[in-house]
């Protein structure tokens, strides 16, 4: 049964390889991504090169406006990972090439900075509880507290980030870095003027988050290559069994679901 759940494993990402055009090079007509990804992107989304054409940047800044990017932050606790006896070689098929970020370069970024923030210990909006919470009973024998999701205004996933201790700003930052990279924002490969693109966020902690997001991006290496810028209650089932994996095998399961999320709304988007 082991084998069978192994193999059932890599069909599924040889699959997906097949299904992303990854076998067909596919690559060559996407220059700005970051190459082999196997995620579903958009196709509302303002993507230069991809859906948008010509000198668009010469547009009037409230026209741009109109088809602007719009992202949605949120942290989810019900995808967890209990504290176990992790086989080391287990690790993901996609490491860093689909909604996950790589996962080396990550938990270096993690412990580049250190301890949690003054300033997020310092937030304590009345409304928001977020980075009060930090040591929560129901988390408190996890591995992995839950993930934090960046997905734009059509509700398609762009990124995903392991949470460790509650909902930390570097989890936040981690996850939109990934999905603006993703989506080939700072590829510095193409001339393509994405940063004409504009973009708004929302999050629920913004009061405090937006005060020094500026100040990380640009002194931090890992998220050095950008400067700018829910579907939670169907992931929330998909916790129960993904919080009992290895990290390899949780974090393909959850990029599958991404996806199929993702298909089922480009599939049903003309409907809207």
């Amino acid at each position: 049964y082991q084998t069978f759940l192994r193999i059932a494993r890599l069909w599924r990402y040889l699959e997906s390889r097949l299904r992303f055009g990854q076998v067909h090079g596919i690559d060559r007509l996407f220059p700005h991504r970051p190459p082999g990804s196997l995620m579903v992107y958009c196709p509302a989304c303002m993507d230069p090169g991809v859906n948008i054409f010509g000198k668009w940047w010469t547009c009037p800044m409230w026209l741009r406006h109109l088809i602007q990017m719009r992202i949605t932050i949120d942290g989810n606790h019900q995808v967890s990972q209990f504290w176990k006896n992790t086989d080391p070689h287990d690790v993901t098929l996609a490491d860093g090439v689909s909604y996950f970020p790589a996962s080396k370069p990550y938990f270096k970024y993690l412990n580049d900075m250190g301890a949690i923030s003054s300033e997020e210990y310092a937030a304590h909006c009345n409304h928001v509880k977020v980075i009060a919470n930090q040591g929560r009973i129901q988390n408190q024998n996890c591995a992995k507290t839950g993930a934090v999701n960046t997905q734009c205004d059509h509700v398609f996933v762009m990124a995903t980030a392991d949470m460790q201790n509650g909902e930390r700003y570097a989890n936040v930052d981690a996850s939109t870095h990934q999905a603006f990279k993703m989506y080939g924002y700072g590829d510095g490969k193409t001339e393509n003027h994405r940063h004409c693109v504009p973009c708004h966020d929302s999050y629920d902690a913004n009061c405090s988050y937006w005060t020094y997001k500026g100040k990380r991006f640009a002194t931090s290496t890992y998220l050095s290559d950008q400067k700018e810028f829910y579907y939670w209650v169907e992931l929330n089932q998909v916790g129960g069994y993904t919080r009992q994996m290895n990290d390899g095998h949780r974090e393909d399961t959850i990029i599958a679901h991404h996806n199929d999320w993702n298909w089922r709304k480009t599939v049903n988007m003309g409907k809207i």
